[in-house]
């Protein structure tokens, strides 16, 4: 096992010497592999799992990957005044696979990330859209656009808002002043009414424009949660605070605002698991609301016991998410890794989980890298600054620690 107490020589000719190995192995999905590394404070680049450049550190920024494909940006050199990064012109964002093949190159303005299959590039201040071997499929005509969707895209042309489908042509006009992504199949929708245009109606539509019920006018926040459910809410006056409640989709109010939360994303990714949802109100009381809107109060033991339930069958006192097999945990104030069945792969020796204070020598699991992916997991050492690197499931160092930072590897 590594002992985690070599000179930087012995780590840089361990790794040469594993690298050499890694070339004789098979190049079965288990040993492909890319990772996000910046070796200096400026600029990303991306590594094979034998530490070799797939894309040389030239990036402002590569964002996650989507559906195996990477959004890049090099040092922006073409903002607006005011750094409005939507109004660029040309150049600076591209993308690559996770095969490290550039499928475009850096000539897009602004760019989002695949979803669907299609992701959204800016020209000359105009939005369409390319697929994965970067071919433009819908030509750049809109001046705002969401991501792709089952039910298509939300997009925006002459300050009007409606919904495309793949080859780019109106399943839904723009007529609408805002419309959400659609989900569980309805979106949020308005139009502006009563005298001069200037109030506005929110109402609820399917993916065919149907109006499916009209919203409250004393609430400003709304998206559906399940196929029974609307959140309806507003916001506190303190940035990022927000309150909600719960309707049906007849109208009936099933919850009045009255939980709280801090995330402007809320339900964004999690949804009812079980028929249940975790939330929370001001005061700090938990409970669940189930999918007809009804909330069930819980106290705070019920529900942190419920969390600890793995944790109290393992003899450890803190243990992180399992990948592959294996966990970073803690006994007592050292760290180590074992597998699902408690048995200790890599033994009990940092002092640290992270990086507690400067002046904290020593090595410690990376908190970029956390958890192990294609067989290897990130660690860093200070020295005069901090050095990260990989370590495989023997605990042996697999790609020298010379980076600021190494993220987990990707496998498509």
């Amino acid at each position: 096992m590594y002992g985690f107490g070599r000179t930087l020589r012995e780590i840089s000719l361990h790794a040469l010497d594993w690298q050499e190995d890694c070339n004789t192995m098979t190049t079965d999905k288990q040993h492909i592999g890319i990772a996000k590394v910046k070796p200096n404070w400026d600029f990303w680049g991306l590594i094979d799992i034998n530490g070799n450049y797939l894309l040389e550190p030239i990036c402002r920024s590569i964002y996650d990957w989507k559906e195996g494909i990477a959004r890049l940006e090099k040092v922006s050199t073409n903002i607006d005044l005011g750094g409005n990064w939507t109004n660029h012109y040309n150049g600076d964002y591209g993308f690559i696979n996770a095969t490290g093949k550039m499928i475009t190159d850096f000539s897009f303005g602004d760019a989002n990330d695949f979803s669907d299959g299609l992701a959204a590039v800016n020209k000359n201040k105009k939005w369409g859209f390319i697929d994965k071997d970067g071919k433009v499929t819908i030509p750049f005509q809109f001046d705002k656009v969401h991501s792709f969707q089952k039910e298509g895209c939300v997009v925006s042309l002459n300050n009007k808002w409606g919904l495309i489908d793949r080859t780019g042509k109106w399943k839904l006009e723009n007529t609408f002043e805002s419309l959400s992504d659609f989900a569980f199949g309805l979106g949020v929708a308005s139009t502006k009414n009563g005298f001069a245009l200037n109030e506005k109606h929110n109402f609820i539509i399917d993916s065919n424009g149907n109006k499916v019920v009209d919203l409250p006018k004393e609430w400003t926040w709304f998206k559906p949660v399940s196929e029974k459910l609307i959140l309806i809410g507003t916001t506190s006056g303190n940035p990022g605070e927000r309150f909600y409640g719960f309707m049906d989709v007849q109208g009936r109010i099933k919850s009045k605002p009255q939980f709280y939360t801090t995330s402007d994303s809320l339900f964004d990714t999690g949804q009812f698991a079980n028929g249940k949802l975790f939330v929370e109100t001001k005061d700090g009381r938990k409970g669940v609301v189930n999918e007809e809107g009804e909330f069930e109060d819980l106290n705070s033991s019920t529900i942190e016991n419920s969390k600890n339930t793995e944790l109290q069958h393992r003899p450890f006192d803190e243990i992180l998410e399992f990948a592959e097999g294996l966990a970073v945990a803690r006994k007592g104030r050292l760290w180590g890794v074992i597998d699902e069945n408690n048995k200790v792969v890599i033994d009990f020796k940092l002092q640290k989980r992270f990086l507690r204070a400067v002046g904290d020598k020593g090595f410690f699991f990376s908190e970029h890298s956390p958890k192990f992916s294609c067989g290897l997991i990130g660690i860093c050492e200070e020295r005069d600054n901090i050095y990260s690197g990989y370590i495989d499931k023997e605990g042996e160092i697999a790609i020298e620690l010379k980076y600021r930072i190494a993220e987990p590897f990707f496998s498509s």
